[in-house]
């Protein structure tokens, strides 16, 4: 079984985003393992009260880069219960970790 990886630094508004989700839901559905990390302006799918990640399953591993929520002006106390917050070292052990990486940026 492969391990998906998918990137994502849209905003949560946007078409790259919503397809993202779309994605790891399906993905997850089909039997995959799945990790969703966000970077950039996707850190802000992750906050609190955000939509975008409602109904996406708690089993998918979800990141985000602490550098870009930071840049941003949140803290980790903002963040969905099942978000992780990560640096890039952890980052490049994802990556290690998963036979694919998607990206939709």
């Amino acid at each position: 079984m492969d391990s998906i990886l998918l990137l994502v630094n849209s905003v949560p508004s946007s078409v790259n985003a919503q397809r993202a989700w779309q994605l790891g839901r399906t993905l997850h559905e089909q039997g995959q393992s799945v990790s969703l990390f966000l970077l950039q302006d996707g850190v802000l799918g992750a906050l609190e009260g955000e939509p975008a990640l409602r109904e996406f399953p708690p089993e998918i591993a979800c990141y985000v880069l602490g550098e870009d929520l930071a840049l941003r002006g949140f803290t980790p106390l903002k963040l969905r219960a099942q978000v992780q917050v990560a640096d890039y070292a952890r980052l490049a052990d994802l990556f290690a970790q998963h036979t694919r990486v998607i990206g939709a940026l």
